[in-house]
């Protein structure tokens, strides 16, 4: 048996009623469990807990019946997660997207502290949040880049300010703000609620550009199922 703080970063049904969990834990890394019932009739309000980047503090345990994957015994939100997250359609949408990126890049069966602390510290961050939502997602992908070694560099900079320009007549002080706003995305927190000079499409494209950078980089495909409804709520 063992404890663990966890992030769900995908959940697959398994037969009628179970659902097949990734976690990626504090002390545990990537950890594939299973969570019994979850989705019966029976136990419904068990399934709200395994919905995509929540954070759960868990019991795990070895089952003969779980076919060599962890059973997860108990499952509670943390303290900062945002239970009503579970509610916020818009909110829900995002955190599927992200998850949908994070299960196809992580990997790691060793834990990697400084990478759970990242993750969770954006959930908690993100779960407060009831407007910028763009401007979070953006700053998380780069800085998850950062994390894993494969920050954009200025020849990828120069390409995405190009493309998010293309067709474009802004004035020069646009442009430049735009420029400003691709340097500032290494900064802190607090520059989540800075104006955000990008608009629409522009905010979208340059969350994809993002997102496809760090699959490439790390191996991984860059056909994201999530996408299409991602952008219609960028849109």
């Amino acid at each position: 048996m063992t404890q663990d703080q966890a992030l769900v970063l995908r959940a697959t049904r398994w037969q009628d009623s179970h659902l097949i969990i990734r976690l990626f834990g504090k002390q545990n890394g990537i950890v594939d469990s299973i969570a019994y019932g979850a989705k019966s009739s029976k136990s419904s309000s068990k399934a709200i807990y395994f919905q995509p980047l929540n954070l759960l503090d868990v019991v795990l345990t070895r089952s003969k019946r779980s076919n060599g994957l962890l059973y997860i015994q108990e499952a509670h939100f943390s303290a900062l997660s945002g239970q009503a997250t579970t509610f916020q359609p818009v909110k829900y949408l995002y955190k599927q997207f992200l998850a949908e990126v994070l299960v196809k890049s992580i990997q790691e069966e060793l834990p990697n502290v400084l990478l759970f602390q990242l993750i969770h510290d954006f959930i908690s961050r993100f779960d407060e949040l009831q407007q910028h939502l763009y401007t979070a997602c953006i700053w998380f992908l780069w800085q998850f880049a950062k994390v894993m070694g494969i920050e954009p560099d200025e020849e990828w900079k120069k390409e995405t300010l190009s493309q998010l320009l293309f067709g474009l007549n802004l004035d020069l002080l646009s442009k430049q703000r735009c420029s400003e706003y691709l340097e500032s995305l290494a900064t802190p927190y607090t520059h989540w609620t800075s104006n955000n000079p990008l608009q629409g499409e522009q905010r979208f494209l340059l969350i994809k550009k993002l997102a496809e950078h760090v699959l490439s980089q790390l191996g991984a495909s860059t056909e994201l199922k999530t996408l299409e409804m991602f952008q219609q709520v960028m849109g």
